[in-house]
């Protein structure tokens, strides 16, 4: 289904959206480890040979976020949006960067490997990791085709991983790639130079707020893993940035409905935290089709707030760069922006059929085509074909299907 105007749209989902027609309601208007690279082996000619650049770049061991979806969450285990159900071993991950120039076969010959050093040892082969590995590339590639500049998150890898371990990649032929080593001495090369501090904590978290142990800068190393790696929170698939801070504008005098997002994880998730002067703020629930009350926002949703009076408000957190949602049926949705402005890529093609944003000064929508996100921005997508994903940001060389609503 295709829509031609703004009229067309209002009509079409007269059941789910109403525009305000003049006073302001309690109601939105719709209703409804780490010691990294210094094993480089020289090849069997006695000539150094360069190996790809693929760096460990964050590791969580002791995880406190739903990071497999167990229970909500948007579809997408591994992504920037936790679900909210038990936390548990299968939530850890290991985050992999290739700072490269070109892409990875990690399937050639007999396979690339990880391996885990520490009270139970295991190694996980790129060729043939298992079904219980969940492998997340965050501008769709491959095992074979690891693309340059793009991150893999290792989901739920082999055995439990204790907060003291030794990472080991490999390629195929067993030259060692990179190494790091969390914690009090996993690596067996004496104490005092482990990740994120020299001590045996390692990867022991207390909250969400240090719950990764991660390079910083991103991708950096100097064969030192206590200089290289700091405890944050955790920026699963994308670059480990320190913390960035975006301003919303809310100018409208009288008060006024917003559609805005999250283009950065904070630390504090509460509505009353982040927007203290706001009345109410509304989620869509789209398994439902309708709305329910947000009392805390999440990154890659889009939400309305209503505001009584002109504010500016300031939130920082950890940049959203990518982020990808599945569908399995049709319907509805309200998506959020990234930090920056980004294409939005349907998969397959075709299956957003309408893109609208709003339009706070005149408390009206407006079509979006070509298929793009502005930070703090919200937008409605109708999601006309299933099972689908939608992905904003990069996404593997391909780009944002414009579209042929003219």
């Amino acid at each position: 289904m295709l829509f031609r105007s703004e009229a067309t749209f209002a009509r079409c989902v007269v059941l789910q959206l109403s525009l305000f027609t003049g006073s302001l309601s309690a109601q939105p208007h719709a209703a409804h480890r780490v010691e990294l690279g210094r094993r480089h082996q020289p090849a069997a000619s006695g000539h150094t040979r360069t190996l790809p650049l693929l760096r460990i770049n964050e590791v969580v061991t002791d995880p406190q976020q739903d990071w497999d979806d167990s229970a909500g969450g948007n579809g997408s285990p591994f992504d920037a949006v936790p679900g909210n159900g038990a936390i548990s071993a299968t939530d850890e991950w290991v985050e992999l960067f290739n700072a490269g120039d070109t892409p990875v076969d990690l399937t050639e010959s007999s396979g690339w490997t990880i391996e885990f050093v520490d009270t139970t040892p295991e190694i996980l082969n790129f060729a043939n990791p298992g079904s219980a590995v969940r492998l997340v590339f965050s501008q769709g590639g491959n095992p074979s085709f690891f693309q340059s500049g793009e991150y893999l998150v290792i989901g739920n890898p082999p055995g439990n991983l204790n907060n003291d371990v030794y990472l080991i990649l490999k390629n195929s032929g067993g030259e060692i790639v990179d190494d790091v080593e969390l914690g009090d001495d996993a690596e067996g090369d004496g104490a005092g130079d482990g990740a994120p501090d020299g001590g045996a904590g390692g990867g022991d978290a207390t909250s969400a707020a240090d719950e990764a142990i991660a390079r910083l800068p991103n991708g950096h190393d100097t064969d030192d893993d206590v200089a290289d790696f700091v405890q944050q929170p955790a920026t699963i698939g994308a670059t480990n940035a320190g913390e960035v801070c975006v301003t919303f504008d809310f100018p409208v005098s009288g008060g006024a409905w917003y559609l805005i997002s999250l283009p950065v994880i904070p630390a504090a998730a509460q509505v009353s935290a982040l927007f203290p002067t706001a009345v109410t703020a509304f989620e869509w629930v789209y398994a439902a089709q309708s709305y329910q009350l947000a009392d805390t926002l999440a990154p890659a949703k889009a939400y309305w707030l209503l505001m009584a009076e002109p504010a500016t408000v300031e939130v920082c957190g950890q940049a959203l760069e990518t982020y990808t949602k599945s569908y399995a049926a049709t319907g509805w949705d309200l998506i959020g922006a990234t930090l920056q402005p980004a294409p939005v890529t349907d998969a397959p093609a075709g299956s957003i059929a309408a893109m609208f944003g709003w339009q706070a000064a005149g408390q009206s929508y407006e079509m979006i085509d070509p298929l793009q996100t502005e930070p703090t921005h919200g937008y409605w997508i109708l999601v006309s074909q299933a099972p689908s994903s939608v992905t904003v940001g990069p996404a593997g060389g391909g780009s944002a299907r414009r579209s042929s609503r003219n």
